[in-house]
């Protein structure tokens, strides 16, 4: 399975790596801004976007994921660009590929195990939303915004 992903631009590779609940889009000005320069490629990690799922969501899996479509792609080295869990994703592909980056540029984001889960509130209400059958959207967002408030 290959991640999904769009380019656009000529020039040296760049891959822009989107957050954790992002999608492709989510770096889309960025994308526009940096192909006057650079062959863009906007992907969704695995569990965002169009791209597969899976049980896993940890660094390595993630960045096992990106190199497979690089080679997909036929890129050897690419600039990566990733924002906050992206960053996290292409610091990885950095550490444990590095023959494979050219340029590292990593936003909104540090190399340290952070020891708080900002978003487990959110984990939360979705995992309530499973818990019944949903008949609309609106019916999901009420249970999430219900759920949200009494963990916050």
């Amino acid at each position: 399975m290959l991640l999904n992903g769009k380019s656009r631009g000529e020039g040296s590779p760049l891959v822009l790596i989107h957050g954790l609940f992002g999608d492709l889009d989510n770096l889309g000005g960025l994308a526009k801004s940096l192909a006057q320069h650079f062959c863009v490629y906007q992907i969704d990690l695995p569990n965002h976007g169009q791209s597969y799922h899976t049980k896993s969501m940890d660094y390595q899996s993630q960045s096992d994921a990106v190199v497979a479509w690089m080679n997909a792609q036929r890129l050897e080295t690419v600039t990566l660009v990733g924002h906050s869990m992206g960053g996290k994703v292409a610091m990885a592909i950095a550490q444990r590929f590095p023959e494979r980056v050219s340029q590292l540029v990593v936003m909104d984001i540090a190399p340290v195990d952070y020891q708080v889960s900002r978003h487990d509130n959110v984990f939360n209400a979705l995992r309530e939303t499973q818990t019944v059958t949903l008949e609309n959207r609106q019916q999901a967002q009420s249970i999430m915004n219900r759920s949200i408030e009494t963990q916050v």
